[in-house]
């Protein structure tokens, strides 16, 4: 199968830089806050948000912010 790679508009690149906020402010909500640790730790957030009692984000935002930060570490390497 082949494939096909277009660049991304830029509706799409708003939408990932939206996400990528959302993704870091929610790492913060649970504790942590450097940059370098956000990786180390998605398993720990979302653990930790699965398990939380107070309000906190809802699925999609953890979709959208979380798998904006893991795309963004993939496309990074």
């Amino acid at each position: 199968m082949e494939q096909e790679i277009q660049e991304l508009s830029e509706g799409q690149v708003a939408d990932i830089e939206e996400w990528t906020e959302l993704g870091m402010e929610i790492m913060a909500h649970y504790g942590f806050q450097a940059e370098s640790s956000v990786i180390e730790n998605m398993d720990r957030v979302f653990e930790t948000w699965v398990h939380d009692e107070r309000e906190k984000p809802s699925p999609n935002e953890m979709i959208a912010g979380l798998g904006a930060l893991f795309g963004n570490r993939m496309h990074s390497r």
